[in-house]
């Protein structure tokens, strides 16, 4: 390599993928590796009195401008690393075969496929996504392929403008918030809570598991067409909203409730009932005279109906 001015432009060599020279721009400094094909740099300048260069050890790799920053493997060996892109930034480091940095500083794209932005993301793992905030800390992929992102400012999704919807997760939060206000909402219509207790004693409620992960992953509730079924709701038969997830159970509540007051009423009737009946009872023993037959029979047999009511509705009978 030559310290000649910038920009170079290195000769044309016949390759697999044909004759693919290198173009060296920015400072003197910057370098292509021995046997790397296709590679192009911008970019970099002195800092400090040291070069900051940049710096291409793959094929085909591209560092787009910034300082210290390298497209291809750390020790240069040409086989790897290749198509590796670099877009600016400082100190940032594309390893991986076709990953890319758009920019930022101290990021690492080391698995293939891979990409890496903000301050101090590592993309170790084959096909990762990492973004990383301002922070500072080193931040790291897990497994291959995951989508991973720092944002310790929260993070928003809007579906929908006009008025704006979507959902949210709120600075150290750990659960999703949903665009809920009334000002978002229209054509209201009331249900019958007990119609919902209904609907939900005929759901099919079931354990399962997702065909994606491991059967031993197990999950409890309906299947989104008998939801849909059922209860008409949601944007497709083959989801169910979060937010109608949350609703039927508080419509099948308030059902439930008014169902135990119903109950409560009734068991307090016959509760009554059974207190005349006894005193009447009372008065006959009194005279002497004690009134039996069936009448007598059914009338006490339906004060115990009451008091298993009582007991079932959660409360002593009153």
């Amino acid at each position: 390599m030559s310290n000649t001015a910038a920009p170079r432009l290195f000769p044309a060599r016949e390759s697999d993928y044909g004759y693919s020279p290198n173009l060296v721009g920015g400072h003197i400094s910057n370098t292509v590796s021995a046997g790397v094909i296709g590679a192009t740099i911008g970019g970099a300048a002195p800092g400090g009195g040291t070069p900051q260069h940049n710096a291409v050890t793959g094929r085909f790799g591209t560092v787009g401008g910034g300082l210290k920053n390298q497209a291809g493997d750390n020790d240069g060996n040409p086989a790897t690393g290749a198509f590796a892109t670099v877009s600016g930034g400082i100190d940032n480091t594309a390893g991986g075969m076709a990953s890319m940095i758009p920019g930022g500083t101290e990021n690492r794209a080391t698995g293939n496929f891979s990409f890496a932005a903000g301050y101090g993301a590592n993309a170790v793992h084959h096909g990762a996504f990492v973004w990383a905030d301002s922070t500072g800390s080193p931040f790291s992929s897990e497994a291959d392929n995951q989508f991973i992102v720092r944002a310790t400012g929260g993070v928003k999704f809007i579906s929908g403008l006009l008025p704006l919807t979507g959902v949210q997760l709120d600075p150290g939060s750990g659960s999703w918030t949903t665009a809920s206000s009334q000002a978002l909402k229209a054509n209201f219509a009331d249900v019958d809570p007990k119609e919902v207790l209904a609907g939900v004693m005929r759901l099919p409620v079931r354990t399962w598991n997702y065909r994606a992960q491991d059967p031993s992953v197990r999950h409890m509730g309906p299947t989104a067409e008998d939801f849909k079924a059922t209860f008409g709701l949601g944007d497709s038969p083959a989801h169910i909203t979060a937010v109608d997830a949350d609703g039927v159970p508080l419509a099948a509540i308030q059902g439930l409730g008014q169902t135990v007051d119903e109950l409560r009423a009734e068991n307090r009737e016959l509760r009554g009932r059974l207190r005349r009946l006894e005193r009447r009872l009372e008065a006959l023993e009194a005279t002497g005279r004690p009134e039996r037959g069936p009448g007598l029979v059914l009338a006490m047999a339906g004060g115990a109906v009451g008091v298993g009511l009582g007991f079932w509705a959660g409360r002593r009978p009153c």
